[in-house]
């Protein structure tokens, strides 16, 4: 069952429900309304009634005649109560109150012993009613005291008269009819509410059953802000997420396909043609062929420590040790290169540097690449600087900057992408991989740090800095990258 017939479904039975449940409510409280205007009604006339009757009783000194008075004032009657008086003697209309429509309403009188005397319905017409339903009535006082007991309506019967019966059905009717065009309207409304929840969740499954398909180039429609809106969003971004993680894994395999090649193929091609006799299986063969597998064995060794790197499984040997210690000892060992490229190279520390919790080897590997890069791009009688700070906020700061040509502004943020290179074809030449820097980014973001490249205001060609936090790193596990 699709989500759209389950939230119809709940939708319908919540409106039916409710819509019973509200009918049966506002029925019983308009019934028993009713029932209280009609009980009120009836004591009013009872009230007026017994006046006229206690009148009438004095004047005629009983309660003869008085039944075709009630028999004309009941359900259906046509003569009001004074209209149908007559004085004992003179026989004239009587002028007891003003003339009173015929009553909806039975009406039954009992004199002051309990025997029925009057009723509109002729039915209990000499019967005696027992003393505690005399209670419920209306007395009916003359110059005697109490002559009699008047019932009207609901006094006598619990039921309503045909007419208020009537009246009250007709009221239940259009109760019905209005709750069931509410309940009408809520479904139709409901309905459109439904199908707009539910289309952009529909369009969303698709949309990631392509991307499940290998489709990462779909995207979907957000509107608004609610959280459907915001979920597209993450859709969106999670399926660019992958598609460039995708792209990046394709042109990983590429690139180590491509950079795999020339030394494969050197390699091959020397081994061929000291078979075929067309290279002397000498020393200065061999020394070629064994400098193409130690750079092939490098290349191997660079995937490998990306690989670890993106997988998170990047082990660190973390140690408190001194930041500027192992920046002198990289350039030390790069004093003698440097010298023959007529390169100075410097090491500045600011004083009391806090010590760090690092992976001494891993952090030395990453200075060293920031030392070969700038050495490689340094010209003759060019200089490079290690300078060591602490900038504050719990950083240790350590920048590599040289004099060499420098990196272009657009490219800053991309020279610690993977096979990636600012000048291609030197450094081919030169025997990069476009693998260093990245790894090197990936060894620092494992420790907690952060990288960065830009311009050596000092020195005017490139700088690529380095920050660590400070003093200490509490380094489980590496982070990917």
């Amino acid at each position: 069952m699709s989500l759209r017939t389950r939230l119809l479904l709940l939708l319908t039975g919540v409106v039916v429900g409710a819509a019973l449940a509200s009918m049966g409510a506002v029925r019983f409280a308009a019934g028993a309304r009713f029932r209280t205007f009609v009980s009120a009604g009836d004591a009013q006339r009872a009230e007026e009634y017994a006046l006229l009757l206690a009148a009438f009783y004095d004047m005629h000194g009983s309660w003869d005649g008085v039944q075709d008075i009630l028999g004309e004032m009941g359900p259906g009657g046509r003569a009001g109560m004074g209209g149908m008086m007559r004085e004992p003697r003179m026989g004239g209309p009587g002028r007891l109150g003003s003339p009173m429509a015929g009553a909806r309403s039975r009406l039954v009188l009992l004199d002051r012993d309990g025997t029925v005397v009057a009723d509109s319905l002729r039915e209990l017409l000499g019967s005696r009613r027992p003393a505690t339903s005399a209670s419920a009535g209306v007395a009916v006082v003359g110059r005697e005291g109490t002559v009699g007991t008047l019932f009207v309506g609901t006094m006598l019967e619990p039921g309503l008269a045909a007419s208020d019966a009537a009246f009250l059905a007709s009221v239940t009717r259009a109760i019905v009819a209005a709750t069931v065009l509410a309940a009408a309207a809520a479904l139709v409304a409901g309905l459109f509410a439904v199908r707009r929840l539910t289309q952009p969740v529909a369009e969303l499954t698709r949309a990631a059953e392509r991307a499940g398909a290998g489709d990462l180039d779909v995207r979907v429609a957000v509107r608004g802000r609610d959280e459907i809106a915001r979920l597209a969003g993450t859709f969106n971004r999670m399926t660019e997420a992958l598609r460039d993680q995708e792209e990046g894994r394709r042109r990983m395999i590429a690139d180590s396909a491509h950079e795999l090649r020339t030394p494969v193929s050197l390699i091959q091609g020397t081994v061929e043609a000291m078979l075929d006799g067309v290279y002397p299986p000498d020393r200065s063969t061999l020394e070629g062929l064994h400098e193409e597998t130690l750079r092939l064995s490098r290349l191997v060794e660079d995937l490998n420590e990306l690989s670890l790197l993106e997988s998170g499984t990047f082990a660190l040997a973390i140690e408190d040790t001194d930041l500027a210690e192992i920046a002198r000892s990289e350039a030390g060992r790069f004093a003698a290169r440097a010298a023959e490229q007529g390169v100075s190279v410097a090491v500045e520390s600011a004083a009391s540097l806090p010590r760090v919790a690092v992976d001494r080897l891993r952090i030395g590997q990453v200075i060293a690449n920031l030392l070969g890069n700038a050495l490689r791009h340094t010209p003759r009688s060019g200089a490079i600087a290690v300078r060591l700070e602490a900038p504050g906020g719990g950083r240790l700061r350590l920048a590599v900057e040289d004099s060499g040509p420098g990196i272009p502004e657009a490219e800053w943020a991309r020279v610690f992408e993977r096979y990636y290179r600012v000048d291609r074809a030197r450094a081919a030449a030169e025997g990069g991989r476009g693998l260093g820097l990245a790894i090197a980014a990936g060894i620092v973001k494992a420790h907690g740090g952060t990288m960065h490249a830009g311009a050596s205001a000092a020195l005017g060609g490139a700088m690529v800095v380095m920050e660590l936090p400070a003093p200490r790193l509490d380094a489980a596990a590496p982070a990917p990258l």
